[in-house]
């Protein structure tokens, strides 16, 4: 074990490119001998700086397995480490490359692409996996984003299909062990703004033109808080997030139960994002696929930004599931249409066409009006401009 192992270079201070690797593949750093710093595995290279762009580079291992649940031999503590199927840690920007392999497992901060992301572009990349499993702050290209500004353009998972087009593997498996938070998207996990410098309003993410095709799988039974999942991205309530033009098609299963879920352990589940807060918009985006939760919503979990022209075409099964937004807070959503098939679990469960919880919130962060949207009738869209105004409801006939 050691801090940077990659396929390639363990750690790159210049480009990377045209690489390509292939065949029978096993990274193992599951016992880095690491205090005080970092232990960083990628299929190409553990660690980049910004110099060390990654460019046209492939990893074709249908077999292939990196493996880096990454232990402290000086604490005996398992520790936030860096896990990529491309590159660990990478600094430099990476266009053009595809990974192929069949699992990636590690502790956290693990993507198809980058685990832990301070690149400024991460553009035109494919994954293709059966399994990525770990204990959160996971997604399919980028574990986690660490940038005060970030792009993720033209990027897609893919899942795994046998000859006769049965689906066989394609999954991000949060584990159940009372370590992590969740925080998974099928693109993006999370963004970690809190470790990066400036304020809220100078911290953005573009997520443009992003396809996921992975199922997000969460066994959060025993012990476990769930804070956020989405197709695409967990999302984040500090930064400002941008989505346009991303398409998830991956279910998503949390599985929880039903007392934990109404003590508030189990977050926001959207199909697109998980939360949407802070400053931003989603727009033209497409969700399909089942969702199976608790607070879900076809496209967002929370938002209190702007959602415009999203298509929802979920089947949502949860104790609260609304065909777009579940909650929305001082937000806007407009222009979108839900053909969701909507279940609700318990005695008290809430279900709603396009949006089930209003609600305006002062400068203070008390709320100041507050709506009970519930309707299995004719989908409601509801928008709220200006942090006094009321909440217009407008029925659309589609």
């Amino acid at each position: 074990g050691e801090q940077f192992v990659g396929g390639i270079v363990g750690y790159a201070d210049g480009p990377v490119s045209d690489c390509d690797i292939s065949g029978s593949y096993l990274l193992d750093n599951t016992h880095a001998p690491v205090k005080d710093y970092e232990a960083c595995l990628g299929g190409v290279a553990g660690a980049t700086s910004k110099r060390g762009t990654v460019t046209n580079c492939n990893i074709r291992c249908p077999e292939g397995i990196l493996k880096g649940v990454f232990y402290d031999k000086f604490t005996d503590d398992i520790g936030s480490k860096a896990m990529g199927g491309l590159v660990g840690r990478p600094e430099g920007d990476i266009d053009n490359c595809y990974v192929e392999l069949k699992k990636l497992d590690g502790y956290r901060d693990i993507g198809g692409i980058a685990g832990r992301c301070y690149a400024d572009k991460v553009t035109n990349c494919t994954v293709k996996i059966e399994t990525i499993e770990t204990d959160g702050y996971v997604g399919g290209i980028i574990g986690v984003m660490y940038k005060n500004e970030g792009i993720i353009k033209n990027c897609k998972t893919l899942g795994v299909f046998d000859d006769a087009g049965n689906r066989i593997g394609g999954e991000i498996l949060v584990r159940n062990n009372g370590n992590g938070k969740g925080y998974s998207g099928g693109i993006l996990g999370v963004h970690s703004a809190h470790l990066t410098v400036g304020s809220a309003d100078s911290k953005t993410i573009y997520i443009s033109d992003c396809e996921n095709n992975l199922n997000v799988h969460a066994d959060m039974r025993y012990n476990y808080t769930l804070d956020s999942l989405g197709g695409i991205t967990s999302g984040s309530k500090t930064i400002n997030l941008f989505m346009d033009n991303c398409i998830n098609n991956g279910d998503i299963i949390v599985e929880y139960d039903l007392e934990s879920a109404t003590s508030g352990s189990v977050k926001y589940i959207g199909g697109i994002a998980g939360k949407n807060e802070s400053q931003g918009k989603i727009q033209f985006c497409y969700s399909d696929g089942q969702i199976d939760g608790a607070n879900i919503g076809g496209i967002a979990g929370i938002s209190t930004n702007i959602i415009d022209q999203c298509y929802s075409m979920n089947t949502l099964t949860g104790r609260s599931v609304a065909g777009i937004v579940n909650q929305v807070l001082n937000g806007e959503v407009s222009n979108c249409y839900s053909g969701a098939f909507l279940m609700g679990i318990g005695e008290d469960s809430t279900k709603a066409g396009m949006v089930i919880n209003v609600a305006l919130v002062d400068e203070q962060g008390q709320f100041v009006e507050s709506y009970m949207l519930r309707t299995a009738g004719k989908p409601v869209i509801a928008v709220q401009k200006g942090m006094n105004e009321l909440v217009k409801k407008i029925d659309y006939d589609f």
